[in-house]
């Protein structure tokens, strides 16, 4: 039986907060989505019909918006899903496009709701294989997080290289204060920009930079032994798409995102295509992602063939550690889900390349011996 069969979209579709309109401004669109706080706005036309939807992430990708644009033109066209399909097809969809909600419509095209992250993970403490499994099992080892002193601009820019809208940040002593969402930085960032902008004009001494510290909210934790009903639980208790994992010291270990989740609800069988995620590039162009699939695809089909478990998604992050002259530092993460567990590994060179395939060496490596090991238990 699959692992969402007694489930349908009617057990987590929602109402969205808010909608927007063809013919409104972007203006008006971000303001509506700030007073609600929420990072996905559907948009509708005057009969309810969805034509597009609005992301906070894309939105601050693009390096320049005209606030008076009407929204049906940077608005992106995402999959929509029916009422009656598997929710199966909907984690799929979500997975492979990267959504942290989609879009239910009735066979009109109007609006009925949204499949979100959140709601659809809600499911999982009553998935008794999924429930059970520890927090260390599914956790994202040797986590990135800012420190309590530094720039809440740091945080940012971690953010966007990451993909992500939340950080963990940490006290003087290393354990966990609790976390950076990117919508809070950047109100702070800008209110203390037009702060500057006023005393300079006015003569005044300019306040401190703000600081990760300032802007920090409470953050789901857990301990590496929690399972992943209780980690689902404390996310929802907290409103977070993250749950830090921290030691007895409270320090950071490791951090499980709501995106972790959803990639163990995707419905693996033989022959599946692996999900790849990569983040933290600064050069954004078809050949250097294209070379980096071509050097990833000998592993995958590899890790496929190794077990154990059936490989479902392969995230890679590009870290720039620090430079010399022109040249940057990397450190490369890398990060398997599997149906038996969760793997990651990392490494870093001067070549960006060098450390991706070494970090990729290490991975297989890592299971090649796991896998060995539990063959002369039994």
């Amino acid at each position: 039986m699959a692992l969402l069969d007694r489930f349908s979209i009617q057990d987590v579709v929602v109402k969205p907060k808010a909608v927007a309109e063809i013919g409104q401004s972007l203006s008006e669109a971000i303001a509506l989505m700030a007073r609600q706080g929420i990072r996905e706005l559907p948009v509708v036309d005057g009969r309810g019909k969805l034509v597009g939807y609005l992301s906070y992430k894309t939105l601050l990708r693009r390096r320049s918006l005209a606030p008076t644009a009407k929204v049906e033109n940077v608005m992106l066209s995402p999959p929509r899903v029916r009422e009656d399909e598997p929710l199966t097809r909907v984690v799929e969809l979500m997975v492979e496009n990267g959504l942290r909600a989609i879009p239910v419509v009735d066979r009109r095209g109007r609006l009925l709701g949204l499949v979100t992250r959140e709601s659809l993970i809600s499911v999982l403490p009553s998935i008794k294989p999924l429930a059970e499994k520890a927090a260390a099992e599914v956790m994202t080892e040797n986590p990135i997080y800012v420190s309590e002193h530094d720039p809440v601009v740091r945080a940012i820019e971690l953010m966007q290289r990451l993909g992500e809208l939340t950080i963990p940040v940490v006290k003087e002593s290393g354990s966990l204060l609790g976390q950076v969402r990117i919508d809070d930085a950047a109100r702070a960032l800008w209110r203390e920009r037009e702060r500057q902008t006023m005393g300079e004009v006015s003569g005044e001494s300019v306040s401190p930079k703000v600081t990760c510290g300032s802007v920090a909210v409470p953050v789901a934790s857990c301990r590496p032994e929690d399972s992943l009903g209780r980690v689902v639980e404390l996310m929802q208790r907290f409103s977070s798409d993250i749950c830090v994992v921290v030691d007895e010291d409270e320090r950071p270990v490791g951090v499980i995102a709501t995106s972790d989740l959803m990639d163990l609800l995707v419905e693996p069988h033989e022959g599946r295509r692996v999900y790849v995620t990569i983040t933290g590039l600064h050069i954004e162009h078809p050949t250097v992602y294209d070379e980096i699939y071509r050097r990833l695809q000998p592993f995958i089909t590899r890790l496929g063939k190794m077990g154990p478990g059936i490989p479902t998604s392969l995230s890679v992050h590009f870290e720039a550690t620090r430079k010399s002259g022109t040249e940057a530092f990397y450190e490369v993460r890398v990060k398997l889900v599997t149906t038996k567990g969760v793997y990651t590994a990392r490494s870093s060179d001067w070549n960006p390349m060098i450390a991706l395939k070494e970090a990729m060496e290490i991975l297989e490596d890592r299971i090649r011996r796991e896998k060995k090991g539990k063959s002369r238990a039994s």
